[in-house]
């Protein structure tokens, strides 16, 4: 790895000024920076920019966005680009379009929140359940909505907007990408992905809990490249799984969708290892770390020990 990993090979290095004008300056940053051709992993809505991680530690150089870096992995630097600013949307168009022959793979994974169905379910004697905002009938948006719930909503939508806009882009460019969601999420069904579904034809359905989460979480890829397909696999039910259930603390309840939010390591390192990159990861440092490497002897005698059905 050169030395410019320790900056993402997009170098964060001023104070945040207003949202548009970092953006542009990250932006400018990034087009000065040299990068291998195909070997650019670019992450959408990175939130902790774990995926970003993982791929950086395989050798990919890496370009994690997100509106804001306040989830982030300690030492990971995003680039602020908010997906519901038309401004925002054309200059990554732009850097994307100038960088495009270095990109190896774009993964997009939007803030399900508005579009959650855990919505619908109604929870006895809470205070603070979230309403509904989508439904089948309406996923654009509930007639009626309000104040935050409808301002939160067509932030979403703009976001939804704002991405499509990009994977359009993208297609037309030949570079792979999927956009990762619950397979339960009202956004599939918003006018915005309806409209460029015909963009993404292949789909990939796994549950978290066979790639190291702690619930049965139903996830759906949907994208233009068939590269991730290895991981669909569903839930074998012959493992503990945590429950849905909301649980009430100090007076308020608490969902367990949240603890379900961020992927797990062992997601992120199967992602990256279905994508391969041509320059040789970091050695492993622990015998953890060797385990997760992709086609090690050491993974295939673990691997080669599991149960028919628990493998990678």
């Amino acid at each position: 790895m050169n030395s410019s990993a320790s900056s993402n090979h997009a170098c964060v290095s001023h104070e945040r000024g207003t949202a548009a004008d970092d953006a542009a300056m990250l932006h400018a940053e990034f087009l000065q920076q040299p990068h291998s051709r195909q070997q650019l992993f670019v992450e959408l809505f990175a939130g902790t920019a774990r995926l970003s991680k993982a791929a950086l530690d395989a050798g990919f150089e890496i370009m994690p966005i997100d509106h804001s870096s306040a989830r982030a992995e300690p030492g990971m630097r995003i680039v602020p680009t908010d997906l519901a600013v038309p401004q925002e949307v054309d200059a990554l168009i732009g850097v994307l379009e100038r960088k495009r022959d270095d990109v190896a793979f774009v993964w997009a994974a939007p803030p399900c929140g508005t579009a959650s169905r855990a919505r619908d379910r109604p929870i006895p004697n809470c205070d603070n359940a979230p309403q509904p905002l989508r439904s089948t009938e309406q996923p654009d948006g509930l007639h009626g909505l309000s104040g935050l719930d409808k301002t939160k909503t067509e932030l979403a939508n703009q976001s939804y907007a704002g991405l499509c806009q990009v994977l359009s882009r993208l297609h037309a460019w030949g570079i792979p990408f999927v956009v990762e969601n619950p397979l339960s999420s009202y956004m599939w069904l918003t006018t915005p992905f309806v409209q460029t579904k015909h963009l993404m034809p292949h789909d990939v359905v796994f549950d978290s809990c066979m790639h190291g989460g702690q619930r049965a979480k139903a996830t759906l890829l949907r994208g233009n490249t068939q590269v991730l397909a290895s991981l669909g696999i569903r839930c074998s039910r012959d493992h503990p799984r945590k429950s849905w259930k909301p649980q009430v603390q100090g007076g308020r309840t608490t969902f367990p969708t949240k603890e379900e939010a961020a992927y797990t390591w062992v997601l992120c390192r199967r992602v990256v290892a279905c994508l391969g990159c041509d320059r040789p990861p970091p050695e492993p440092e622990t015998i953890g770390e060797a385990m997760m490497q992709p086609g090690s002897a050491l993974s295939r005698l673990v691997l080669g020990a599991l149960p028919r059905g628990k493998k990678a």
